[in-house]
């Protein structure tokens, strides 16, 4: 049992638990990120290059990367209130259910 809660105080570790964290939003984004990119070239398709380009790398730069980094955070504070040996057992969880949305919308 000791190397469960050293397995788990190794993922609690702050540059391992941000990572983890990131990887989960970029499963979630490269899932529903084609969708919310289709609505806003809908929205920006009446408009010049220029401003098509401008949104394209706003919202890409700045608004992917706010929530990324925003709901990377939240998931580290999610997983902070976890005691050990929990924290590798709901991670593994949440790489599951991302896997199962994936597949539920013919992403894989």
């Amino acid at each position: 049992m000791t190397w469960l809660h050293q397995f788990s105080n190794w993922t609690m570790s702050p540059g391992i638990l941000g990572v983890i964290c990131m990887a989960q939003v970029a499963c979630l984004s490269a899932i529903y990120g084609g969708s919310l990119s289709a609505v806003i070239r809908k929205q920006l398709k009446p408009y010049g290059f220029f401003a098509r380009m401008s949104g394209f790398v706003l919202m890409h730069a700045f608004i992917f990367g706010a929530i990324g980094a925003l709901l990377a955070a939240v998931g580290v504070q999610l997983y902070r209130m976890l005691p050990p040996p929990w924290p590798p057992f709901v991670m593994l969880a949440v790489f599951l259910t991302i896997g199962v949305i994936a597949e539920k919308t013919r992403q894989l």
